[in-house]
């Protein structure tokens, strides 16, 4: 059950922990703990599992003791069409890319904070004045 706990740590943190993906596979977070610590979880729950986290039903259902319903299943349906993981190196390129677009994002969002706000005119500009000869001369 060690691959099986491996599988179950890595999407554990997409349902907000254990609890959360028991209760996606329609268990207890206790049930799924004892399950994966006696070796043997039910043919149901390892067909859910595989199903709430993508992976290839065929190795879930080996992975917990069920070659036999694997045997069968690939005998009815065929085999598997489940992706059986991501790619490491692809996960990786996504992230770094995924991080240089935040940064250009943020880079953009403090210049527009830290620059002037362009110049708007509230009103018409006021015509000059004609000049008179004497200011404050009186008539």
């Amino acid at each position: 059950m060690t691959k099986l706990r491996t599988i179950v740590d890595r999407h554990a943190t997409a349902f907000g922990g254990n609890a959360g993906l028991a209760h996606a596979i329609g268990m207890t977070n206790s049930g799924l703990l004892r399950g994966l610590k006696a070796g043997r979880l039910s043919v149901e729950s390892l067909i859910r599992l595989a199903f709430v986290t993508k992976e290839n039903a065929d190795e879930v259902l080996r992975l917990g003791g069920r070659s036999d319903m694997a045997d069968l299943l690939r005998a009815l349906f065929g085999p598997s069409q489940a992706p059986t993981g991501l790619n490491p190196s692809v996960v990786e390129d996504r992230w770094r890319e995924l991080e240089r677009t935040v940064a250009r994002v943020k880079m953009e969002l403090l210049a527009q904070l830290v620059a002037p706000p362009p110049h708007r005119m509230t009103h018409a500009p006021r015509e000059a004045e004609p000049k008179t000869a004497a200011r404050g001369a009186r008539r």
